[in-house]
């Protein structure tokens, strides 16, 4: 019997956090489960995806800090378990996005640890969990799979085609330099910044792009 997928995500912050659903729904055609509902969308009835944070009510701890805090994992299985009955006969995976900040191999190894330890005492039985990078920050995957028909990017902008040209996962700062070639405020609007990239996100040019990048699209695409 075939059972249906649920996939919980949990990023450091707004960024991912309205990125994915953007993707999701202007990439590869997922919908939300119920008009003007932000945390649950679905594709052909059995692929559901739950994403908890941040919640509309409250102030919840951010960064990596919500990453390694115990009652992230016991919030998510609280709001999975009040959502469960929309799902029927279904498998549970977690996605788990970090951002790396340039951080050494033994520096990621340790914090993969720290999540796996609070996931272990915060979370429940599942099918999978997968703890994933990305290299340096979000905004280097904006780099990794715009293009300069990106219609936010000032006009006339020449540090465009060169931002745009260089590796993505090398490029240092990449919240200011994406800031300074944008039309609006993106330091004080990631919320807006995160759905318009996922609208106009090529995904195919940002597995080129970035390996990183390539590595979490591998791992959404075990779930599709």
């Amino acid at each position: 019997m075939n059972r249906n997928r649920v996939c919980i995500f949990i990023g450091e912050g707004i960024s991912e956090r309205y990125f994915l659903p953007s993707l999701l729904q202007n990439q590869l055609g997922f919908k939300p489960l119920f008009p003007k509902v932000d945390h649950l969308y679905t594709k052909d009835g059995k692929i559901f995806w739950l994403l908890p944070f941040p919640p509309k009510s409250t102030t919840p701890i951010g960064g990596k800090a919500r990453l390694f805090n115990i009652q992230t994992y016991k919030d998510c299985c609280a709001m999975h378990a009040g959502n469960s009955h929309l799902f029927g006969n279904h498998l549970v995976d977690y996605r788990i996005l970090i951002d790396s900040d340039g951080g050494s191999i033994e520096k990621r190894k340790k914090q993969v640890a720290r999540v796996q330890r609070s996931f272990k005492k915060g979370g429940r039985l599942v099918n999978s969990c997968q703890i994933l990078f990305v290299e340096n920050e979000i905004e280097n995957w904006y780099f990794a799979g715009l293009t300069a028909r990106f219609p936010y990017f000032k006009v006339n902008e020449p540090r465009v085609t060169r931002l745009l040209a260089e590796r993505p996962e090398q490029i240092i700062e990449p919240k200011d330099k994406l800031a300074s070639i944008l039309d609006f405020d993106s330091r004080n609007d990631a919320i807006k910044l995160a759905q318009v990239v996922g609208e106009y996100f090529d995904i195919e040019r940002a597995i080129q792009r970035s390996p990183s990048f390539k590595a979490f699209y591998k791992s959404l695409a075990q779930l599709i």
